[in-house]
């Protein structure tokens, strides 16, 4: 018989423009649909959007990220992404943006498979070319197409000279930039 829900929660995705749905079951454990979750496999750790329902910040995308990205870290270092509310979205097809990213420096990466760590963009990272070929290209280079080719990435300046690229749900960017 399969284990029914009791409760569910519709918790928005990172880019503010859908929603997942976070279920508790009977015997407490928690279900989202979100494809990080769905497509993991067992033993399924919890995707932010389940802890974000466990936190009780499921109405804003950002403090749901930011909640996980600071449990990642721990108690002993403050998450970057806790610092500054509202972030002021970057236009992605702007001159400010390309200065932005051109300048960028201190780039750091929080994703799910570095357990939202914060770690440091390696200097010499590939991306597939269009001619599908694997290309090296620079950090910058890197975050420019990043933000260029994900449909649903997006620039947010974060005040005093700090940016973060959101590319989905469980990726993103930190970086510096002196535009």
């Amino acid at each position: 018989m399969p284990n029914p829900y009791i409760k569910s929660w519709n918790v928005p995705n990172s880019d503010g423009d859908g929603e997942w749905k976070v279920s508790q079951r009977l015997d407490g454990s928690f279900a989202c649909t979100c494809p990080a979750w769905r497509f993991h496999k067992a033993p399924k750790p919890p995707c932010h959007h389940i802890q974000a329902v466990k936190d009780d910040v499921a109405t804003n995308p950002a403090s749901a990220f930011r909640a996980a990205c600071a449990r990642a870290l721990g108690d002993a270092q403050p998450c970057p992404r806790l610092e500054k509310e509202p972030m002021r979205t970057v236009p992605k097809k702007s001159p400010r943006a390309a200065r932005v990213l051109t300048n960028a420096r201190e780039i750091r990466c929080y994703s799910l498979s570095n357990n939202f760590t914060g770690t440091p963009l390696v200097n010499d990272p590939v991306i597939w070319a269009p001619d599908g070929q694997i290309k090296h290209v620079t950090p910058t280079e890197y975050l420019t197409h990043e933000l260029e080719t994900m449909p649903h990435a997006k620039l947010y300046d974060e005040g005093g000279g700090k940016f973060s690229l959101l590319v989905h749900s469980n990726l993103s960017y930190e970086f510096q930039s002196n535009i």
